[in-house]
């Protein structure tokens, strides 16, 4: 009898966290917490998909022109557009040149001039 009730009970509470993970991948996405790694404006775009899951490349200049970056940008790249009180969805094909943006890198950046990364996430910003 006490077995029963221990293997319903352990049943009970995995199907309840089954539903957390639910609810959590029903959320829609965020930018990342941590400050941007780069601010910008793009200027220029290539939306010529690549070998992989690449989708296209951009070069961002900061507003001085002094820091760029070499920003690729894949199927993984998560796109936003800041409104004015909340952060939508967007894709990189929404994407133009002489919007401001900021970004956020995945994985190793290469220190050239300009930087060279791969994008976790992007906001376009007013």
């Amino acid at each position: 009898m006490k077995r029963t009730t221990l293997v319903l009970t352990a049943l009970a509470l995995a199907s309840g966290l089954a539903g957390c993970d639910a609810i959590r991948s029903a959320m829609p996405p965020k930018p990342p917490e941590r400050p941007a790694d780069m601010s910008g404006a793009v200027t220029t775009i290539d939306k010529t998909p690549a070998a992989g899951d690449v989708l296209g490349s951009m070069l961002v200049e900061d507003p001085n022109g002094t820091d760029k970056a070499q920003v690729t940008v894949t199927a993984k790249t998560t796109v936003f557009v800041k409104m004015t009180d909340k952060t939508g969805a967007a894709t990189f094909a929404d994407l133009m040149t002489g919007d401001r943006v900021q970004v956020w890198f995945t994985g190793p950046v290469a220190e050239s001039y300009p930087v060279q990364g791969t994008a976790e996430a992007i906001v376009v910003v007013p």
